[in-house]
């Protein structure tokens, strides 16, 4: 670390972590809970590796940062106190830091929250040689519930130990849910295909249930993807079977209002008609999709109860799941191969009828001649980390990379389209935090089991949000609810058996875009729009009501300074009067957390080449035999769990790739 910090940046760094986390006196502490601070478990050198490794774009204001803050000049202009940050006694660095996080300077309140989600997460999440986090017993988590299976991996990647060139009819880039079918699809009808995946690949025998392990090997930059001004949190798959491995298997049909919308607006001709729904009930079938395993958890049944008692719309989730055992910790790999992701469906299929797949390659560009893409140059990294040339020279090129890659993908290959990176929509989510007498324990049971869309069309033209509950464990918690105070904090997080939440899911109308970094990495620039904040906070009051109604003891949202409400004691009155704070707080960035599951849009597809990056079916306007197959497809949003979506679209474009070759 003294290579990419100084020492006194290191010590900055660390006194911000601990005054996240200060040691307080309190009786009894039987696990030592109370008086652990950050440095106990080696949480700056976390951070600091995760800065260094991860968010390279980052590290000049990062540095800058703590560097102002040991300069007592320059620390007085940011805290108040003209001395370095870190020889101020902890109590005066905790006020700090809670200024910051409700600062009308923006940069202030990023810079708390990319500290804050980094050491609170590793405060709860890390553990030590023996797999267990010394907070685990205080707040009741009792860590991963199975054991990874001894069941054997069924898939065998090439492996690439030397500068290599390959030969094939169509190379699939991704993985995911698109790029699983179109590979499954065109090696049954026997076409050479190779997939390429920048990923690695883990199965059954991998999942431990382990958040530190499921997120640093599953999971794009291990789960700490955020938009560039850190206001939203992405998360997305980035391992063989991409999404379709971590999602919390949720498998709605696409809406018949969203394909109507598709094909009037956009040009889809055919979408509400059978050729689609044909490739939808082929993906539902061999996903086993039906809602006999939805059972309701704790908090799902929040969620039904408080929407029965307001007379709300509450429905049971269909789930992809064949077996399950509700172990709860399905966002970091299915330990009991229940959940029918692409890993054990399409990918499995496609490797069935000879394709191949290639994991740890990151593609680099998609060559083009003559109009026509006639395959791509990629960089393969083995074992011991070093990095070998991979050149696939083939027929066609599908790429089903995501939404963010996708495009990267494009605009590294030199594509010039005005649509390209552009439309970018999120689904944005925001999340309702609330407190029962009863364990809720939100890392157990079927994650996603009941939805309520009481609220999906709020402007008449399907626009409005859906409210769903999610798997939560310590680190992911921890990083998500309000710090108000160390100690506030830590007794939430000891409750954190009782604590519940759910998110409001928005169909937000109005886009952000992909660009590129100087590395030619894709940046995220989404700020969510005063129409789309209109739906987000009605959602969260919506997920507030509905919690209270539910009978929580305890409301409250992710608003930095906005403290719970006590329900039983505030009354209806007092509830509404919270739910009218809620709204009048609004959605600053970096003062209320925004997340993201679903990223969309960036390569759409259409009849009118000027509005579009793919026609109708799939292919590149620009590039001949170059399709794309994923959710960077999607005009506009599906307003519900793409995934069957992506599914579906990848199916209809693989049939088109088939008469082609």
């Amino acid at each position: 670390m003294t290579h990419f910090l100084t020492d006194n940046q290191f010590r900055t760094l660390t006194a911000m972590c601990e005054a996240l986390t200060p040691p307080l006196e309190q009786s009894p502490d039987p696990h030592g809970f109370w008086r652990r601070t950050a440095s106990d478990l080696d949480v700056p050198r976390q951070v600091t590796k995760v800065v260094r490794d991860l968010h390279q774009d980052q590290h000049p204001l990062f540095k800058l940062l703590l560097d102002l803050l040991q300069q007592p000049l320059t620390a007085g202009l940011l805290t108040g106190h003209f001395r370095a940050f870190a020889d101020l006694p902890l109590a005066a660095r905790e006020k700090v830091l809670q200024a910051w996080s409700v600062s009308w300077i923006g940069g202030l309140r990023q810079a708390f929250q990319s500290v804050k989600r980094l050491a609170l997460f590793f405060f709860y999440a890390s553990v030590d040689a023996s797999g267990v986090n010394p907070n685990w017993a205080a707040i009741n988590y009792p860590g991963p519930f199975n054991p990874p299976s001894s069941q054997p991996k069924t898939l065998k990647p090439l492996t690439i130990n030397a500068d290599t060139v390959l030969d094939c009819d169509v190379v699939v880039v991704g993985s995911g849910a698109g790029g699983g079918v179109v590979a499954a699809e065109l090696a049954h009808a026997g076409r050479h295909v190779l997939i390429l995946e920048k990923g690695g690949y883990y199965s059954e025998s991998d999942f431990n249930g382990r958040e530190s392990d499921g997120f640093h090997n599953l999971y794009e930059l291990q789960g700490t993807l955020t938009s560039s001004d850190q206001g939203v949190v992405v998360v997305a798959g980035s391992a063989l079977g991409g999404g379709t491995l971590v999602n919390w298997s949720a498998a709605f049909r696409t809406p018949l209002f969203v394909l109507e919308e598709w094909e009037r607006e956009h040009g889809l001709l055919g979408f509400t008609g059978p050729e689609y729904q044909r490739s939808l009930e082929a993906v539902v079938q061999r996903l086993h999709v039906d809602e006999d395993e939805s059972h309701l958890n704790p908090a799902n049944a929040a969620l039904r109860r408080g929407c029965e008692a307001l007379g709300y719309h509450v429905a049971p989730i269909p789930r992809n799941v064949h077996g399950c055992g509700d172990c709860g910790a399905c966002g970091f790999g299915c330990p009991y191969g229940a959940k029918q992701s692409g890993l054990k469906t399409y990918l499995q299929d496609a490797a069935d009828h000879g394709a191949q797949i290639v994991v740890n390659c990151a593609v680099d560009k998609v060559n083009v001649e003559a109009g026509q893409a006639t395959g791509v140059e990629a960089t393969c990294q083995g074992a011991e980390g070093q990095r070998y040339t991979l050149k696939v020279r083939a027929k066609f090129v599908v790429a089903a990379a995501g939404s963010l890659h996708s495009p990267a993908l494009l605009l590294r290959s030199g594509l010039v389209n005005s649509n390209l990176g552009a439309n970018l929509h999120l689904h944005i989510t925001g999340a309702a935090w609330a407190s029962y007498a009863e364990k809720i324990e939100t890392w157990r049971g079927v994650m996603m089991a009941a939805y309520s869309d009481e609220f999906g069309n709020l402007d008449g033209r399907g626009y409005g949000f859906k409210i769903e509950t999610p798997p939560l464990h310590p680190g992911f918690i921890a990083q998500g609810i309000q710090w108000l105070s160390g100690r506030q904090h830590r007794e939430v997080m000891l409750n954190a058996a009782h604590n519940g939440a759910l998110i409001v899911l928005v169909r937000d109308r109005d886009a952000g875009r992909v660009r590129l970094d100087r590395r030619g990495q894709p940046v995220i620039d989404y700020r969510i729009s005063n129409y789309d904040a209109r739906h987000m906070q009605r959602g969260l009051q919506e997920a507030l009501r509905i919690q209270a109604a539910a009978g929580a003891l305890s409301v409250s949202t992710v608003h930095s300074g906005l403290a719970p409400l006590d329900v039983p004691a505030a009354g209806e009155r007092g509830l509404e009067a919270y739910l009218a704070q809620v709204e009048r707080r609004g959605l600053r960035v970096n003062e209320c957390t925004l997340y993201s599951a679903h990223q969309m849009g960036t390569c759409r597809m259409g009849g009118r080449r000027s509005q579009s990056v793919v026609d109708p079916n799939g292919e590149s306007w620009d590039v001949r035999h170059l399709f794309l197959a994923d959710a960077s497809t999607f005009p506009t949003p599906s307003g519900v769990n793409p995934m069957l979506t992506i599914m579906a679209v990848a199916h209809r474009v693989a049939q088109h790739v088939k008469t082609r070759l």
